[in-house]
């Protein structure tokens, strides 16, 4: 069976088109609340990065962080169930909002 990682919900990037300033609600809280149900070693690197490095509001450096460890760690990890659909969806998110920071 082939898992899709796109499901009926619009995606960060969808939301992103219609209202800019979603780019503000993607904070520490928000990354924490969709890595936190994660028990990997990567995913507590990036909740320590989270709780003693970062502000509220995120930077680009951040985000590129956030991105490639959330990558590794589906690369270690991700064994193409349904658990790990969040996760491929935030990297997603991650990868548009990298992108468009970086065109501003």
């Amino acid at each position: 069976m082939t898992v899709s990682i796109m499901n009926t919900k619009k995606s960060f990037c969808d939301r992103f088109h219609e209202n800019p300033h979603l780019e503000d609600s993607l904070n520490r809280e928000y990354v924490y609340e969709k890595i936190r149900s994660y028990g990997f070693t990567e995913i507590g690197d990036l909740i320590t990065f989270l709780q003693i490095i970062c502000n509220t509001d995120l930077d680009i450096s951040e985000l590129l962080y956030f991105r490639a460890k959330i990558g590794l760690c589906l690369r270690h990890h991700d064994d193409s169930t349904d658990y790990f659909i969040p996760l491929r969806e935030f990297a997603c998110e991650l990868d548009c909002l990298i992108n468009l920071k970086q065109k501003h």
